[in-house]
Protein backbone atom coordinates (compact mmCIF):
# COMPACT_ATOMS: atom_id res chain seq x y z
CA UNK A 1 0.00 0.00 0.00
CA UNK A 2 1.33 3.43 -1.00
CA UNK A 3 1.58 6.34 1.57
CA UNK A 4 -1.35 8.12 -0.77
CA UNK A 5 -4.14 5.91 0.15
CA UNK A 6 -3.27 5.39 3.94
CA UNK A 7 -5.73 6.83 6.09
CA UNK A 8 -4.68 9.92 8.11
CA UNK A 9 -3.61 8.71 11.53
CA UNK A 10 -5.45 11.69 13.17
CA UNK A 11 -8.87 9.88 11.57
CA UNK A 12 -8.71 6.69 13.56
CA UNK A 13 -7.11 8.11 16.70
CA UNK A 14 -10.16 10.56 16.89
CA UNK A 15 -12.75 7.76 16.27
CA UNK A 16 -11.10 5.70 19.01
CA UNK A 17 -11.10 8.44 21.21
CA UNK A 18 -15.04 9.80 20.78
CA UNK A 19 -16.43 5.34 20.76
CA UNK A 20 -13.71 3.94 23.33
CA UNK A 21 -12.03 6.74 25.44
CA UNK A 22 -10.43 3.96 28.05
CA UNK A 23 -8.68 2.46 25.17
CA UNK A 24 -7.70 5.87 23.60
CA UNK A 25 -6.36 6.81 27.15
CA UNK A 26 -4.27 3.39 26.89
CA UNK A 27 -2.34 4.03 23.83
CA UNK A 28 -1.04 7.30 25.40
CA UNK A 29 1.46 5.00 27.29
CA UNK A 30 2.81 4.14 23.75
CA UNK A 31 5.82 6.31 23.68
CA UNK A 32 6.50 5.12 19.75
CA UNK A 33 4.24 6.91 17.33
CA UNK A 34 4.36 3.71 14.55
CA UNK A 35 3.21 1.61 17.13
CA UNK A 36 0.88 3.64 19.04
CA UNK A 37 -1.06 4.02 15.43
CA UNK A 38 -1.10 0.15 15.00
CA UNK A 39 -2.78 -0.11 18.62
CA UNK A 40 -4.97 2.27 17.38
CA UNK A 41 -5.46 0.28 14.05
CA UNK A 42 -6.47 -2.89 16.02
CA UNK A 43 -9.21 -1.08 18.03
CA UNK A 44 -10.54 0.62 14.84
CA UNK A 45 -11.09 -2.94 13.83
CA UNK A 46 -12.35 -4.23 16.86
CA UNK A 47 -14.58 -1.50 16.88
CA UNK A 48 -15.93 -2.14 13.82
CA UNK A 49 -16.50 -5.80 14.66
CA UNK A 50 -18.52 -5.02 17.61
CA UNK A 51 -20.59 -2.45 15.65
CA UNK A 52 -21.83 -4.85 13.24
CA UNK A 53 -24.11 -6.24 15.99
CA UNK A 54 -25.05 -2.78 16.77
CA UNK A 55 -26.12 -1.56 13.33
CA UNK A 56 -27.95 -4.53 11.69
CA UNK A 57 -31.43 -5.48 12.55
CA UNK A 58 -30.94 -9.46 12.57
CA UNK A 59 -27.71 -11.68 13.57
CA UNK A 60 -27.87 -12.92 10.20
CA UNK A 61 -27.23 -9.25 8.58
CA UNK A 62 -24.51 -9.17 11.48
CA UNK A 63 -22.53 -12.28 10.35
CA UNK A 64 -22.63 -11.09 6.53
CA UNK A 65 -20.79 -8.03 7.75
CA UNK A 66 -18.41 -9.93 9.95
CA UNK A 67 -17.71 -11.92 6.73
CA UNK A 68 -16.64 -9.00 4.60
CA UNK A 69 -14.33 -8.67 7.48
CA UNK A 70 -13.02 -12.14 7.22
CA UNK A 71 -12.58 -11.14 3.21
CA UNK A 72 -10.86 -8.38 3.95
CA UNK A 73 -8.47 -10.31 6.15
CA UNK A 74 -8.35 -12.77 3.25
CA UNK A 75 -6.83 -9.81 1.18
CA UNK A 76 -4.14 -8.72 3.26
CA UNK A 77 -2.98 -11.66 4.63
CA UNK A 78 -3.21 -13.11 0.93
CA UNK A 79 -1.03 -10.16 -0.44
CA UNK A 80 -4.30 -8.65 -2.98
CA UNK A 81 -4.88 -5.34 -3.03
CA UNK A 82 -7.38 -4.43 0.16
CA UNK A 83 -10.56 -3.09 0.12
CA UNK A 84 -10.55 0.79 1.03
CA UNK A 85 -11.73 0.91 4.74
CA UNK A 86 -10.02 3.16 6.60
CA UNK A 87 -9.10 0.52 9.48
CA UNK A 88 -8.47 -2.24 6.97
CA UNK A 89 -5.66 0.22 5.41
CA UNK A 90 -4.29 0.95 9.02
CA UNK A 91 -4.54 -2.65 10.18
CA UNK A 92 -3.11 -4.22 7.20
CA UNK A 93 0.14 -1.71 7.35
CA UNK A 94 0.18 -2.81 11.30
CA UNK A 95 0.01 -6.41 10.07
CA UNK A 96 2.56 -5.97 7.74
CA UNK A 97 4.84 -4.36 10.08
CA UNK A 98 4.29 -6.31 13.72
CA UNK A 99 3.35 -9.26 12.00
CA UNK A 100 0.32 -10.15 13.68
CA UNK A 101 -0.77 -13.51 13.47
CA UNK A 102 -3.89 -14.33 11.23
CA UNK A 103 -5.19 -16.53 13.76
CA UNK A 104 -5.62 -13.63 16.63
CA UNK A 105 -7.28 -11.56 14.32
CA UNK A 106 -9.52 -14.58 12.89
CA UNK A 107 -10.54 -15.16 16.89
CA UNK A 108 -11.53 -11.23 17.30
CA UNK A 109 -14.15 -12.24 14.54
CA UNK A 110 -15.11 -15.51 16.25
CA UNK A 111 -15.73 -13.98 19.36
CA UNK A 112 -18.16 -11.70 18.18
CA UNK A 113 -20.13 -14.14 16.23
CA UNK A 114 -20.17 -16.34 19.03
CA UNK A 115 -21.75 -13.10 20.78
CA UNK A 116 -24.41 -12.90 17.94
CA UNK A 117 -25.54 -16.35 19.16
CA UNK A 118 -25.00 -16.34 22.66
CA UNK A 119 -23.98 -12.66 24.21
CA UNK A 120 -20.78 -12.40 25.58
CA UNK A 121 -18.61 -15.35 25.98
CA UNK A 122 -15.06 -14.57 27.14
CA UNK A 123 -13.76 -12.31 30.18
CA UNK A 124 -12.23 -8.82 28.80
CA UNK A 125 -9.17 -10.07 30.39
CA UNK A 126 -9.18 -13.11 27.77
CA UNK A 127 -10.75 -11.38 25.09
CA UNK A 128 -8.68 -12.07 21.48
CA UNK A 129 -8.06 -8.07 21.16
CA UNK A 130 -6.22 -7.74 24.57
CA UNK A 131 -3.76 -10.52 23.35
CA UNK A 132 -3.36 -9.10 20.18
CA UNK A 133 -2.77 -5.82 21.43
CA UNK A 134 -0.37 -6.95 24.09
CA UNK A 135 1.53 -9.00 20.72
CA UNK A 136 1.78 -5.71 18.98
CA UNK A 137 3.63 -3.98 21.67
CA UNK A 138 5.67 -7.07 22.80
CA UNK A 139 6.21 -10.14 20.05
CA UNK A 140 7.20 -11.82 23.44
CA UNK A 141 3.81 -12.04 24.69
CA UNK A 142 2.77 -15.48 26.03
CA UNK A 143 -0.38 -17.43 24.25
CA UNK A 144 -2.04 -17.30 27.75
CA UNK A 145 -1.06 -14.65 30.67
CA UNK A 146 -1.89 -12.72 33.45
CA UNK A 147 -1.40 -8.55 33.43
CA UNK A 148 1.44 -9.28 35.89
CA UNK A 149 3.26 -11.38 33.37
CA UNK A 150 3.17 -8.51 30.73
CA UNK A 151 6.02 -7.11 29.77
CA UNK A 152 6.44 -2.99 30.48
CA UNK A 153 6.17 -2.49 27.15
CA UNK A 154 2.82 -4.72 26.62
CA UNK A 155 1.23 -3.48 29.88
CA UNK A 156 -1.27 -0.30 27.98
CA UNK A 157 -3.01 -3.84 26.46
CA UNK A 158 -4.31 -4.27 29.80
CA UNK A 159 -4.68 -0.17 31.31
CA UNK A 160 -8.46 -0.62 29.86
CA UNK A 161 -9.27 -3.21 32.17
CA UNK A 162 -8.19 -1.52 35.34
CA UNK A 163 -10.48 1.64 34.42
CA UNK A 164 -13.47 -0.69 34.48
CA UNK A 165 -17.02 1.38 34.29
CA UNK A 166 -16.48 4.59 35.54
CA UNK A 167 -18.13 7.21 33.71
CA UNK A 168 -16.42 10.14 34.99
CA UNK A 169 -13.16 11.23 33.39
CA UNK A 170 -11.56 12.62 36.17
CA UNK A 171 -12.02 9.59 38.25
CA UNK A 172 -11.43 7.63 35.15
CA UNK A 173 -7.81 9.13 34.88
CA UNK A 174 -7.49 9.09 38.88
CA UNK A 175 -8.02 5.24 38.71
CA UNK A 176 -5.33 4.68 35.77
CA UNK A 177 -2.77 6.68 37.75
CA UNK A 178 -3.77 4.74 41.45
CA UNK A 179 -3.49 0.91 39.76
CA UNK A 180 0.01 2.05 38.14
CA UNK A 181 1.31 3.40 41.05
CA UNK A 182 0.32 0.69 43.66
CA UNK A 183 1.37 -2.04 40.90
CA UNK A 184 -2.00 -3.57 39.96
CA UNK A 185 -1.24 -3.42 36.70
Amino acid sequence: MTDETAPPAEDLDALIRRVDNDRWLATRFVADPEQRADLIALYAFDYELARAGRVTSTPLLAEIRLTWWREALDEVYGGDPVRYHPAVAALAQAIQRRNLPRELLEAMIDSRIDELESGPVASKAESPVVHAAALLLDPATPPHFTASQLSADAFPAVLPLAIGHIRNPVLKRLRLVWSVATGRI
